[in-house]
């Protein structure tokens, strides 16, 4: 249990900052997410950089 309340206190610190820095009203969850995920985001940056460069 003391994860589920390190990812609590996470997301109660997240939904802070955004309260702060956002106009509009934002809700942040905790979930979870299979597989490489930064490597996935990389791949897809690039890929929309790739394409931005080549078809403008």
């Amino acid at each position: 249990m003391r994860c589920h309340g390190a990812k609590l206190s996470l997301v109660a610190g997240a939904a802070e900052c955004l309260r702060e820095l956002s106009p509009a009203p934002t809700e942040v969850r905790a979930s979870t997410v299979e597989g490489d995920v930064v490597l996935q985001g990389a791949v897809l940056t690039a890929l929309d950089l790739a394409r931005d460069t080549i078809f403008g």
